[in-house]
């Protein structure tokens, strides 16, 4: 799900609220078939592959929107540019033990380069 008129839908817009029809989740709790995530398109730099980043958890998706944050305001000041980012992990404390979360780290900012594009010679100049 996405955003819909600039908001996230409420839960109880989404349907399936019964929860003896939902799968164990964490802790053998029902776990809720809609969830909370956060998507962040990933081009590699080496070989430019490109990857999604998909997550669902409170680490996660702090972390993709702390990112779009950021690229919103350098849009801001200097359009057009991407940032390069470094994948790390932090630890965080859960009620189920200390568990990584995603660090996505800027590490600079890449602007492509626009081509210049010259008329052709005057053959007749």
């Amino acid at each position: 799900m996405t955003e819909i008129n600039g908001h996230y839908p409420q839960r109880h817009e989404l349907g399936h609220t019964d929860q003896r029809a939902w799968g164990p989740g964490p802790g053998g709790k029902p776990a809720d078939p809609w969830q909370d995530a956060r998507e962040a398109l990933l081009l590699r730099e080496v070989d430019f592959s490109e990857y999604t980043l998909a997550i669902a958890t409170g680490g996660g998706r702090a972390a993709i929107d702390s990112l779009a944050r950021s690229m919103q305001n350098a849009d801001l000041l200097r359009p057009g540019q991407f940032p390069v980012v470094e994948l790390a992990w932090q630890p965080m404390h859960t009620a189920w033990g200390t568990k990584a979360k995603p660090d996505l780290r800027i590490v600079g900012w890449w602007q492509p380069q626009t081509p210049s594009i010259a008329p052709p010679d005057d053959p007749a100049a």
